[in-house]
């Protein structure tokens, strides 16, 4: 199985939120182009998602800035470079490789989608996975990024058989410990993570049948009103019901994830009860069946 995945962000000063994906999905002799591109307004209407079978992956540029020209989805996109790249080999085994790009920590990002601009803080990273994606040594994955005027944080977090923990803060590697509830890192400064409010609608998957028991179990969550619910769903649901040909190509394990994906502002408090920096949550936890 061969995956490489471009993923790319985009937070606007009012709340809008911007995510796109390209890739190739690769078995045997099967190489499949996808991308996709979604919208989530900030008034909390339904987001507004769109997908293609084409390959038109984003760019690496002079300067580190990276460019986005997807013609089929309308988008056209650059991100300015605000911090250094950072890269990591996360899994390195006979059965399995997973090489982690974080092209841009932290980028402002210049967006023309549809018939609106868009501008504000984003990210941009590339995956590449290789191998047997049933060897996958995690149980739940969390990444997030946090993305401020004065700070800025990224983390990835596998726990399972084969835990992996990456954070970075302003360029910096450091140690800490990543949950549901917070980043905390060894020197005391924290993340807060908040439940978020429910999905204003089930439509924030790219099927327009959600999964059974998602409007149920984002109904419990504890209300935040500085964080919502972007989606709530089982990946399989959300992505491949529209690409019917493509469930006997990809693997089990990747139809079977569940993940749960927030936005919103957030603080990276310095010390208990000290300053606080703010800027803009983007953070998900990937369950793993």
């Amino acid at each position: 199985m061969r995956i490489r995945k471009w993923y790319v962000d985009c937070t606007a000063e009012d709340g809008t939120v911007l995510i796109g994906y390209a890739g190739t999905l690769g078995r045997g002799p099967f190489n499949i182009p996808i991308q996709s591109v979604v919208l989530y307004p900030s008034s909390g209407d339904p987001p507004d998602a769109r997908w293609r079978m084409v390959a038109a992956p984003p760019s690496l540029e002079p300067g580190g800035g990276v460019r986005w020209h997807a013609q089929e989805l309308r988008i056209e996109g650059a991100w300015e470079p605000r911090a250094e790249p950072v890269s990591r080999i996360l899994l390195a085994t006979p059965e399995l490789r997973v090489d982690w790009r974080c092209h841009l920590p932290r980028g402002w990002a210049r967006i023309g989608l549809w018939d609106r601009t868009l501008e504000g803080w984003g990210y941009v990273e590339e995956m590449i996975i290789e191998g047997d994606l049933r060897r996958f040594p995690i149980r739940e994955l969390h990444w997030g990024r946090f993305l401020g005027e004065a700070d800025y944080t990224v983390w990835l977090d596998w726990k399972g058989p084969h835990p992996q923990s990456v954070l970075v803060v302003n360029g910096a590697e450091a140690r800490g410990m990543v949950s549901r509830e917070a980043v905390t890192l060894d020197d005391g400064r924290t993340i807060p993570l908040a439940a978020g409010d429910p999905p204003t609608s089930p439509s924030s998957s790219l099927d327009p049948n959600p999964a059974p028991g998602a409007a149920e179990s984002a109904s419990r969550v504890d209300p935040d009103p500085a964080v919502r619910v972007l989606a709530d769903r089982r990946v399989g649901d959300a992505f491949f019901p529209p690409l019917p040909p493509l469930r006997w190509v990809v693997p089990r394990v990747l139809l079977g994830l569940r993940e749960r994906k927030l936005s919103g502002r957030g603080r990276l408090r310095r010390d208990r009860g000290g300053e606080a920096s703010e800027g803009w949550l983007l953070y998900e936890t990937v369950e793993f069946p």
